[in-house]
């Protein structure tokens, strides 16, 4: 496993949109080990995807400073 140790700092999500067309938009901050903050970013009309997808935008942009970005 990859033992990556995170911890949520804050979290809000708001409606983009009126009605049945809305896109929820979740905005996570995390802090990694070393103390770092990120953010993530999700857009979904479901709004725990958006969540889900903004905790995975905030860790691959730990990551990325981490490890850098391999590309293979």
């Amino acid at each position: 496993g990859c033992n990556v140790q995170v911890r949520l700092v804050d979290y809000q999500e708001h409606a983009v949109g009126i009605g049945a067309d809305a896109t929820a938009a979740a905005y996570v901050e995390i802090e990694t080990a070393d103390r770092q903050v990120w953010w993530g970013v999700g857009l979904n009309p479901n709004i725990v995807t958006a969540s889900f997808e903004a905790f995975v935008s905030a860790l691959n942009r730990a990551g990325q400073a981490a490890f850098g970005s391999e590309q293979g």
